[in-house]
């Protein structure tokens, strides 16, 4: 038997909140159906020729083409960039899907990463034991004028040996900072946050902390798996695209004075998704441009 993972904090999103009660029960069957073991590795494709059978025939096709739309459209009026699905060719992908189910991705990834290291040290030994036998250095490819690969925290003690990862370079040819590929790596495998444990890291208990004490959260307790934490995952994303610690943590203000933010029952770091952070970072706004009312609600 498969689990769908489903946020607590779903029922409150502005994407969910709008949707009428057809177009939640086909996200839902939707979801079920590619959750089950058959069907996994679509990874969140919901194909059109299966719509019928996934919608239980609750309908015409055309009908539930148009639920599938409002699905699509489901952006909260235009706050964020993408809905809850995304059109994709023969049917639609659910958003976002491997970050909430990453079972299957998770095998995917760790796979890819095990090739990859096991060809990259045939290359390396096949190289160094050449015809002379001699290794001058340049036989497996080594350029000083590389820069380093970043600094990987220590492992936990007794923590499991990770198969060789390889080296990741931005498309600006930049290595990613070393809080970018920590955050990346916990990211794309959420078992690692048990032995990495993210929550206590520095930069984001800081991050964590600004964007919980404008809304009153005074002890915001994180767990160590983003897979099951969507304050801790909203933080590691945030770090993962790249933007620096004290720049995410200086939002926070900001996002109290947001009147997105003042619109929404429980704000809290789970808010700041990818698209939320660039409508803050382009925000023209000044937080004195709002007025709190006695019992500290923002009035526009």
């Amino acid at each position: 038997m498969s689990w769908l993972r489903i946020d607590d904090g779903f029922e409150d999103h502005p994407k969910v909140d709008a949707l009428s009660d057809a177009a939640h029960r086909l996200w839902l069957r939707a979801a079920c159906w590619c959750k089950k073991p058959s069907n996994e590795h679509t990874l969140g494709f919901v194909p059109r020729a299966q719509l019928r059978l996934i919608g239980k025939r609750s309908g015409t096709q055309a009908q539930l083409e148009k639920l599938a739309q409002e699905l699509v459209d489901a952006t909260a009026g235009g706050i964020f960039e993408l809905g809850l699905w995304e059109p994709v060719e023969d049917g639609w992908r659910f958003h976002d899907w491997a970050n909430y189910q990453p079972e299957a991705d998770e095998e995917r990834i760790k796979k890819k990463r095990s090739d990859a290291g096991r060809k990259g040290a045939a290359a390396r030994w096949g190289a160094k034991s050449g015809a002379n036998g001699k290794d001058d250095g340049t036989a497996h490819g080594k350029d000083d004028s590389k820069p380093m690969a970043p600094h990987r925290l220590p492992m936990a003690k007794n923590a499991p040996d990770p198969d060789p990862v390889p080296e990741v370079v931005s498309a600006s040819g930049i290595l990613p900072s070393e809080i970018q590929t920590r955050a990346t790596k916990v990211l794309e495998n959420p078992h690692d946050g048990e032995w990495e444990q993210p929550s206590k890291w520095p930069e984001v208990q800081l991050i964590a902390t600004a964007w919980s004490m404008p809304f009153g959260i005074r002890e915001l307790k994180l767990r160590n798996h983003p897979g099951t934490d969507s304050d801790l995952r909203a933080i590691l994303a945030a770090l993962a695209d790249g933007y620096e610690p004290q720049a995410l943590a200086e939002l926070g203000p900001k996002a109290k004075a947001s009147g997105f933010f003042a619109k929404m029952d429980r704000p809290g770091p789970a808010c700041f998704t990818p698209a939320v952070l660039r409508r803050l970072f382009a925000e023209d706004r000044e937080p004195d441009s709002y007025v709190v009312d006695a019992e500290g609600r923002l009035v526009q």
